[in-house]
């Protein structure tokens, strides 16, 4: 039964059924709450079984579903699933139920995560679902400036969307989470240090002694594959008889670096929220999601090759997708993986639809849980470039190539420490849209491709450059440039003028013939700011220049 043949049946019973909205808490922070992929893999696919075959379970033992059957019987209960996926759900179910059945759930996960909870709210049918009147006397704020400021939401949208505005609240409000007990003398497990050692793990001729939380993550993860997923929908998958990777350290191949990549769909709330009802709400959240799968599905199979897989993917719903992968394929992934999303998303829904990616390359020793924060930050400064042309907004990217070690979650504070030479001046544009990346990216290739610059040219100029003394590094740079044979320097020349008629580049003080600066706003700042050392960054990434 579809969604509006349901609300049709319930019409006239709006005070008896409740729409009920969940999001899980804290789920990055159980997911790569170790560096462990094993368990990192198993946190995912822990939680993506809770909040989908498990929450079904539970929900047609409570309710009759009418999502999963053609027609309900008069004295049924019904409840139906608008959507549950990437840690949320929503439903409408019978009120007087509706405690019982958030109960059961919250129990489910605490039970089998031993750390993670969900929040859920609910309101009847009949409260606002008109989108007439004013809250009852003694009624929250947030009632009335919902009523008085979204008449533009009618019905079930108006709802929804003060549900979500509670939602937010509820999840702030949340002072309890799941706490296991330890004391000073008890051994601490080996991979989360938190909590006690009560398991004896044997890996790579190695004695590991980890918590009852992290045996749960690891024994779910070596069982567990997310293309199990992509094996419903293509037979490819099926087919497929690659082996997904052990480790880290196995995924990240003989470089020893690997990447996560965060992407995020942009103003994804306002796209649902253009619906005229639930079911346009439910039809634009499955058409996004659809999207997502059609995106990422054809770049993956280019990449199966070999008998490991070189990438991990551990969410892959809504409009999110967070992976990991071998660090040479990442930033052609990256891009690859926006104008696909740009390209099929904007098919599906008639409308001009972006995306926004955060990418950090690292070596695979380095603990996920800063890469990943690291990551999330670079997707934010993403989505605030992608909205500063208001007219035409693009797909854009950040990233960063992490050369050495650093304990922080802030890619402000490696991004400044990298290549902030003052307040005028900086060594990197980034973040790029789709169009300025791709160029990036050609430059790069022609440079190695027709052998313009030799590794050791490439890393004297950025050691140069990284020295951050600007007249010195251009005066080096136009050294190098004369000691290029008359072809070399006439295709270096070319590349130059690419890069300066797309960033609109300049000299340094309008006599040294090196357009290499051009104007960005960074961090709300306008400075001068050049490319160049993120093209040599990128051959670093994926291989270096000539060796000649």
């Amino acid at each position: 039964m579809n969604l509006n043949n349901y609300l049709n049946c319930i019409q006239g019973k709006e005070s008896e059924y409740s729409l009920l909205l969940g999001d899980t808490d804290r789920i990055h922070a159980y997911v790569f709450e170790t560096s462990k992929l094993p368990e990192i893999r198993g946190a995912s696919q822990l939680l993506r079984t809770l909040i989908t075959d498990e929450f079904d379970r539970i929900f047609a033992k409570h309710f009759a579903d009418a999502s999963s059957v053609d027609r309900i019987e008069n004295d049924a209960n019904p409840g139906y699933r608008i959507y549950n996926n990437a840690g949320s759900c929503m439903a409408i179910v019978p009120t007087k139920k509706v405690e019982e059945f958030v109960t059961a759930i919250t129990e489910e996960f605490i039970h089998e995560t031993g750390d993670v909870t969900i929040t859920f709210v609910h309101a009847p049918l009949s409260n606002l679902a008109s989108g007439k009147g004013r809250p009852t006397p003694g009624g929250r704020i947030s009632e009335w400036i919902l009523e008085s400021n979204k008449d533009e939401l009618k019905g079930y949208m108006k709802l929804l969307r003060f549900l979500q505005y509670k939602l937010r609240m509820e999840k702030k409000k949340k002072s309890y989470y799941p706490f296991t007990e330890s004391n000073p003398i008890v051994r601490r497990c080996d991979h989360c240090g938190k909590r006690p050692a009560v398991h004896k793990w044997e890996y790579k001729d190695e004695t590991e002694y980890i918590c009852s939380i992290c045996a749960k993550k690891r024994s779910e993860g070596e069982k567990s594959n997310i293309l199990k997923i992509f094996e419903k929908k293509d037979d490819f998958w099926h087919n497929y008889k690659g082996e997904i990777p052990r480790d880290l350290d196995t995924l990240a191949g003989t470089s020893g670096n690997i990447g996560i990549i965060y992407a995020d769909g942009n103003e994804m709330g306002k796209i649902l929220f253009e619906a005229q009802d639930l079911t346009q709400f439910q039809s634009r959240s499955k058409e996004i999601e659809d999207s997502i799968f059609d995106s990422l599905n054809p770049l993956l199979k280019e990449h199966a090759h070999g008998d490991i897989l070189p990438f991990e993917v551990l969410n892959m719903a809504g409009d999110d997708i967070i992976m990991i992968i071998q660090a040479e394929y990442i930033l052609k992934f990256s891009l690859k993986l926006l104008s696909e999303f740009e390209k099929i998303c904007s098919e599906n829904l008639n409308d001009d639809i972006t995306m926004a990616l955060g990418a950090t390359i690292f070596r695979a020793k380095y603990p996920v849980r800063y890469a990943f924060e690291i990551t999330k930050s670079l997707l934010k400064s993403a989505k605030q470039f992608s909205k500063q042309n208001e007219n035409k907004p693009q797909s854009s990217l950040s990233y960063l190539y992490m050369k050495s070690p650093i304990a922080t979650f802030s890619s402000k504070e490696i991004l400044d420490s990298y290549y902030r030479i003052s307040n005028e001046y900086y060594l990197t544009m980034r973040p790029y849209t789709c169009d300025e990346f791709r160029l990036l990216l050609k430059v790069a290739s022609k440079i190695r491709e027709d052998s313009i610059l030799t590794s050791s040219q490439i890393n004297a100029i950025s050691r140069s450059f990284e020295e951050k003394s600007l007249y010195s590094t251009m005066n080096f740079i136009k050294y190098q440039t004369a000691r290029m044979n008359s072809s070399k320097r006439r295709l270096f020349r070319k590349i130059i003028a690419e890069l300066e008629k797309k960033f609109n580049l300049k000299d340094l003080d309008g006599t040294d013939g090196l357009p290499l600066w051009g104007k960005r706003r960074i961090d709300g700042n306008l400075v001068n700011a050049t490319p160049l050392l993120d093209v040599f960054e990128i051959l670093e990434i994926s291989g270096g220049g000539s060796s000649e």
